[in-house]
């Protein structure tokens, strides 16, 4: 046995209950130490893909909400692909109709714009 693990597994030692509880002061603030700089990193990650998104869809010219399909393929062209309607099945299931252009993708319910979507950077796998 060495001389510090008899410290440590002697209780009535004064010395060796200084010796524990520092260790256990030291190992507790490198555990939250860790926490915390792992959280600051996650927050700050959050915070830059918050900050791509919000300048993407600022700078990024697309159709805007209530537009009509005439008054998108009059401003913006024809679009490169209409990919096939989905729904309108039933009057609570409209009809949504998608129209593909170079940067984004726009979707219609029924021929009003509801949203247009940019394409997104990160390639697909």
């Amino acid at each position: 046995m060495n001389f510090m693990h008899k410290l440590r597994t002697n209780s009535a030692n004064p010395v060796a209950n200084a010796f524990s509880r520092r260790a256990t002061h030291v190992v507790t603030g490198l555990v939250i130490g860790l926490l915390v700089a792992l959280g600051t990193t996650t927050i700050a990650q959050a915070e830059s893909l918050a900050m791509r998104n919000a300048q993407r869809s600022e700078s990024m010219v697309a159709p805007t909400r209530g537009m009509s399909m005439a008054a998108v393929e009059q401003r913006f062209g024809k679009p490169l692909e209409v990919l096939p309607t989905r729904g309108g099945d039933t009057p609570r299931h409209p009809p949504i109709n998608r129209w593909r252009y170079a940067g984004f993708t726009v979707y219609f319910e029924r021929n009003r714009v509801i949203h247009s979507v940019a394409k997104s950077s990160i390639a697909k796998t």
